[in-house]
């Protein structure tokens, strides 16, 4: 009998993962975290898209860009929803039917190119996010809201479709989310009884917040993180933070050695002052990186429980040769402890920065062991 390439690449994820002992007392089966092994996000479908066309909603991903992905080697995608597109505070168990029509329709062509699909809410404004980390009634309605998508999707493949309560979440007090986190939990629970769940620490999901977590009583969960470490090299440049972040250029990665060199004035006194620090105080390279990564899968082992880092990337006005190499440490740390990841993002210069023009970045898909096109 002739395997097709998705299917042999399954069976072989299926025989490696139940050797991993950090899942051992889990409830989510071996095949779905055979799905999340490799993946990336989709940035741009429903969240922050300045197309709010009928034609963009319907058309944003061909059958050959998502048949692309997959060729590619990658198992899954991580679907960014903006939450106001389905959030009605008045009324949040009457969903948006149009919003929910072009939902169905993407999970429907990822899936139909065998791809699995986490629909994850992802929360950008940050008023938004301060509210809902302190106004009751707009976390009942985000409960609500949630149950009734869940109870939507509940018709979905269950070995194929996951729900994300809500992407990086940033309350003053790290504290108040998990509890917080764990009424959502309950409510997608109640609207979908056998859907894995995606839960992450607060901190905007940062590996400092993943670990700071105990492990909720439903164990038909996996636990997320982030990693964009050293934040100073990842997001060089990056135009919504601040004065300091905006003015760097040429941080390199590693940071040992001299690797730095000559810096320039930034004409800032706090990015010189940051930069000076990376360059002569801080080391950034592969060991420290596997090092931090380690403190995930030793949470992990820990409790048992499954853990998966669905968003890390590096900005592209870091020098490029030096994101090709974080990219492969980053990814080869990972597979040391046998942690699922999925890159930020398809449709963003972070990762793959697919255009029409040149598809996807080939450096970036060979440095994370993918299928260059």
């Amino acid at each position: 009998m002739k395997l097709s390439y998705g299917v042999l690449t399954l069976l072989i994820a299926l025989w490696v993962l139940p050797t991993m002992t950090f899942a051992d007392d889990s409830g989510v089966s071996a095949s779905r975290l055979a799905r999340l092994a490799k993946g990336v996000n989709v940035t741009r479908w429903f969240w922050l898209n300045d197309d709010k066309s009928d034609q963009h909603y319907q058309s944003y991903i061909s059958e050959e860009q998502s048949q692309a992905i997959r060729d590619a080697g990658f198992t899954h995608v991580r679907l960014a929803i903006e939450p106001k597109l389905f959030l009605n505070e008045q009324n949040p168990t009457e969903l948006d039917a149009k919003m929910l029509k072009y939902l169905d329709y993407a999970i429907g062509r990822f899936t139909a190119h065998d791809l699995a699909v986490i629909v994850d809410i992802h929360a950008w404004e940050a008023d938004f996010k301060a509210r809902l980390m302190t106004d009751t009634a707009m976390q009942k309605a985000f409960a609500s809201m949630w149950q009734a998508l869940a109870e939507h999707l509940d018709y979905t493949d269950p070995e194929m479709v996951y729900f994300e309560v809500m992407n990086e979440p940033s309350p003053e007090k790290q504290e108040d989310w998990p509890p917080l986190q764990e009424t959502f939990v309950q409510a997608i629970r109640a609207g979908s009884p056998q859907h894995t769940i995606i839960v992450g620490g607060p901190g905007w999901n940062s590996l400092d917040g993943l670990v700071m977590m105990t492990p909720l009583a439903d164990n038909n969960i996996i636990y997320n993180f982030h990693f964009y470490e050293p934040f100073i090299f990842t997001h060089q440049g990056a135009g919504w933070l601040d004065e300091a972040m905006v003015s760097l250029r040429g941080i390199r990665y590693p940071s040992t050695d001299g690797r730095c060199g000559n810096l320039p004035d930034f004409k800032n006194q706090s990015a010189n002052e940051q930069a000076n620090d990376y360059c002569t105080n801080k080391t950034w390279d592969a060991q420290v990186l596997t090092a931090r990564i380690k403190r995930a899968a030793d949470w992990a082992a820990q409790y048992h429980v499954p853990i998966t880092m669905n968003e890390f990337g590096v900005y592209p006005l870091a020098p490029y040769g030096d994101r090709l190499q974080w990219f492969r440490d980053v990814r080869k740390a990972v597979d040391e402890f046998g942690i699922d990841w999925t890159v930020w993002g398809y449709d963003d210069g972070f990762g793959l920065g697919y255009s029409e023009s040149t598809g996807m970045d080939n450096g970036v898909l060979q440095a994370l062991g993918m299928k260059a096109s």
